[in-house]
């Protein structure tokens, strides 16, 4: 560490942040550390709550006091550190960004419909992320629900690896709902896979409690399809900036006219090729690779 001008440490909770930032004080070098959405309001709450409390006020709080910068993906993650009490010098907002290689073969339309026997007149409704409570299945099963009461051809696709035995939860839900015929679980998709469940979906949902960014969000933009998020989701601000789809309150019932609106929407395709857009050009790497630039210098010249 002390060879270097600037230390980025890239997490809090873990050995690497404790060690840098004390090797970093140590050196007497400027430091920054990004929470990556571990200290917001709804992951502190829910998960290893007392445990977090106490390590914060043992170690953590004392690593982002002494911290030149702490980086934030958005507004949203940065508003719920300070609303949490966090000691904060400077803040830095930089988004993450996304690769879309303009060689990336795209797949051909019905690819994933016939892998996983979907009909080419059902609309696929695509939720593409780790099955966890985290994700809001407690609002988009019921929702789901009242999506298929008038649209009985819609079908939910739940693609991602199941944490902590939540799927079982999710499946109840479906059970409970009575919609089991209408949702597919088709694990973990990557690569040219997922590429192909982006191209066939007819909307991207996520009705998430709490994400300090949302790349699958971003990723669906990026792909040409129209999302629906909840307010808590970070990215969601730009889905509206970039009339890209819509940001519904987190009640079953709102999520659910979201969905229908889009589906009935004839301007569905055009959501999809603006969210296209934007995201080519907000979260390209080298804009982003470039505002990093830029904060190094910047917290190097105040030092």
């Amino acid at each position: 560490i002390k060879k270097f001008d600037i230390i980025h440490i890239t997490s809090v909770f873990l050995a690497a942040s404790e060690l840098g930032s004390h090797y970093a004080k140590k050196y007497k070098k400027p430091y920054i550390i990004s929470p990556r959405g571990s200290l917001m309001k709804e992951p502190l709450a829910r998960k290893s709550a007392f445990l977090k409390r106490v390590y914060i006020n043992l170690i953590e709080k004392s690593n982002l006091k002494s911290a030149d910068a702490i980086h934030f993906t958005v507004p949203l993650e940065r508003d719920e550190y300070l609303s949490a009490g966090f000691p904060l010098r400077r803040s830095i907002i930089i988004q993450n960004s996304l690769s879309t290689a303009k060689d990336k073969q795209i797949p051909a339309r019905g690819v994933f419909r016939k892998k996983y026997n979907i009909a080419t007149d059902s609309k696929i409704i695509l939720s593409l992320g780790r099955i966890t409570w985290k994700k809001g299945f407690d609002t988009l099963i019921p929702a789901f629900a009242e999506v298929v009461r008038k649209e009985p051809n819609a079908i939910l696709v739940i693609a991602g690896n199941d944490e902590d035995g939540y799927k079982k939860h999710v499946e109840s839900m479906i059970a409970e709902e009575g919609v089991k015929d209408s949702v597919r679980f088709v694990g973990m998709l990557l690569g040219e896979d997922k590429e192909a469940a982006l191209h066939d979906a007819d909307i991207f949902v996520l009705p998430s409690y709490s994400e300090n960014f949302g790349m699958a969000v971003v990723e669906a933009m990026a792909a040409g399809l129209p999302v629906a998020v909840t307010p808590q989701v970070g990215v969601a601000p730009y889905v509206l900036e970039a009339h890209a789809g819509i940001v519904a309150q987190k009640t079953s019932e709102a999520f659910a006219r979201g969905i229908l609106d889009i589906l009935a929407s004839s301007d569905a395709h055009k959501m999809g090729e603006r969210g296209k857009q934007f995201a080519a050009d907000k979260f390209s790497p080298s804009k982003i690779a470039e505002q990093f630039i830029l904060a190094y210098e910047s917290i190097l010249n105040t030092k």
